[in-house]
């Protein structure tokens, strides 16, 4: 074989051999890229399932709004004197529960009464805790607090999964036994959920909302009438806000002997007006009661992670 045609077969092999290296190397990068990409997708969706503390007070109120709202459909289910049937009355109650949970308990309009047998006087709704996840246009709150019976002044605790759908601005709620059955009760923020729920909230004649217009004068007084109620009517709660640090009553036997010696005065302490400082990341609100018998001071970094100390004058 002369050299030319070596010299021609090795080119055309070292040609060859490199078009090959070049492809098999693009499609590895190419492979790689993609199991980068799937993998970012992956770390995307686990951070939209990532549990956060609620910041919003516009949130807080419409999230409070969901649930007054069924508060107010239960109650009206034992109201003889109410001015529409008992049909649309089952009716609103049922539109407001989210379409998972419905499936889940087999709830129907002909068995709903079953589930709601206990009767409820008039309400008022407070809420101590709240976080939330993110998809797209759908934000799910989950939410504890506790209702006060209006006539008996007994309070209980509560606990909510909230929905809201901002593009039709439709919401649906998940009752206790759901948290309780899918073991959501302990959950914290940072926590990473997994799961899967509806990706709207169709609309019906029940389940609109509007997002909540405040104003911070308004917001304040909320807070303080909150505190107020639970020195009153629920102390070991109240105790759960204090600002020990902050507060000579630092154990709880001093904070319900304080209750139990000013109990005339706590109990017509009137929210009057207040002044507001920012300390070390934090919003003070410092209150005034209009009798001018105790300070109150509400340190507040969120909506629901509130503070509180007390002094008498």
């Amino acid at each position: 074989m002369n050299k030319k045609l070596i010299f021609c077969i090795v080119i055309i092999t070292l040609c060859i051999s490199t078009v090959f290296g070049i492809y098999y190397y693009n499609k590895s990068d190419t492979n790689n890229t993609n199991i980068n990409y799937n993998e970012e997708n992956k770390e995307n969706l686990i951070l939209e399932q990532k549990l956060y503390g609620l910041e919003s007070v516009t949130d807080y109120y419409t999230v409070r709004s969901c649930i007054i709202k069924y508060y107010i459909y239960y109650q009206s289910l034992y109201d003889d004197n109410s001015e529409i049937s008992k049909d649309e009355r089952i009716n609103n109650l049922y539109s407001l529960l989210d379409k998972s949970y419905i499936e889940k308990y087999g709830i129907t309009l002909e068995n709903i009464e079953n589930k709601f047998n206990t009767k409820i006087n008039e309400t008022e709704v407070f809420i101590d805790d709240v976080l939330y996840l993110k998809e797209n246009n759908i934000y799910t709150f989950f939410v504890k607090g506790n209702v006060r019976d209006l006539k008996i002044n007994v309070f209980k605790e509560i606990s909510f999964i909230v929905r809201l759908d901002t593009n039709n601005e439709t919401f649906s709620l998940f009752l206790e036994d759901y948290i309780k059955d899918n073991s959501l009760d302990n959950i914290k923020e940072g926590n990473i959920l997994d799961y899967n729920f509806s990706d709207n909230i169709a609309e019906n004649k029940a389940n609109k909302y509007k997002s909540y217009k405040f104003s911070y004068d308004e917001y304040v007084e909320d807070l303080f009438d909150r505190i107020r109620k639970y020195i009153i009517y629920k102390p070991e709660k109240a105790y759960e806000l204090l600002n020990c640090k902050q507060s000579k009553l630092n154990n709880y036997s001093k904070f319900e002997s304080f209750i139990k010696d000013n109990y005339k005065e706590l109990y017509i302490m009137t929210f009057d007006s207040y002044m507001f400082e920012y300390e070390d990341d934090c919003n003070i609100y410092n209150c005034k009661d209009k009798y001018d018998n105790f300070e109150i001071r509400i340190y507040c970094n969120n909506p629901c992670d509130i503070k509180f100390t007390i002094i008498k004058k």
